[in-house]
């Protein structure tokens, strides 16, 4: 209506989410977004939320570089879920590195056991004394940005029977390089997100880079 009258207009938009993709400008929403408001399009502009993930107390945010031969590990603590049921007890991480590189992800639980998936695969719902624990690494090549995703899910299943909630202690996650591309390892990122804390969990390693939520 604003453009059809020849006024300017300025929209908002409160909202955002910290495990939205890969936090680099190129989901669809943030094309769309580019498509309204970019240059040439003078008159109109768009205020997207920031979020409330860029504190201190929020280690919700990983991030480094890959090298040829190495193992990077980040671990975090869980305390008791009380959700009670199942399916609802979560724990989910989202993980990006550049697509000329090649990694296989693992997670050991506070058991002691470690599940596993190499770029491509999928390790399905592995059923654990600590909880279900799922890393899908298909999205291999993504088709908006070409990085590999890896997304990791730690849950109350209830593809498992019993469906114990995400054990209490120490969690370790794993980054084995493969391969890197031509030009050396690339950087990676992960967000998390959870039921318990506050929508986080506390990695020991984390950085308040790009703790501006997608599609801000």
């Amino acid at each position: 209506f604003a453009k059809a009258a020849g006024k300017p207009w300025v929209g908002n938009m409160s909202l955002g989410d910290d495990t939205g993709g890969a936090h680099d400008g190129t989901s669809a929403e943030e094309l769309a977004i580019d498509a309204f408001v970019g240059p040439g399009r003078p008159g109109a502009q768009l205020a997207v939320a920031a979020g409330n993930s860029g504190r201190t107390t929020r280690h919700f945010h990983w991030s480094g570089t890959l090298a040829a031969g190495q193992t990077i590990t980040n671990t975090f603590p869980l305390m008791s879920f009380a959700m009670g049921g199942t399916d609802n007890d979560i724990v989910f991480i989202d993980l990006w590195y550049e697509g000329e590189d090649n990694a296989t992800v693992q997670v050991v639980t506070p058991g002691a056991v470690t599940v596993s998936a190499a770029m491509g695969a999928d390790s399905g719902v592995v059923c654990t004394p600590s909880g279900a624990v799922q890393i899908d690494a298909t999205n291999a090549g993504d088709p908006e940005n070409g990085d590999n995703q890896v997304m990791i899910q730690i849950d109350d299943s209830s593809a498992c029977t019993p469906s114990p909630a995400p054990a209490s202690g120490t969690w370790t996650i794993r980054l084995v390089t493969n391969s890197v591309g031509p030009a050396g390892g690339g950087r990676f990122d992960a967000w998390n997100f959870s039921t318990e804390q506050s929508r986080w969990v506390a990695v020991a390693t984390c950085d308040l880079a790009t703790s501006v939520t997608a599609p801000g």
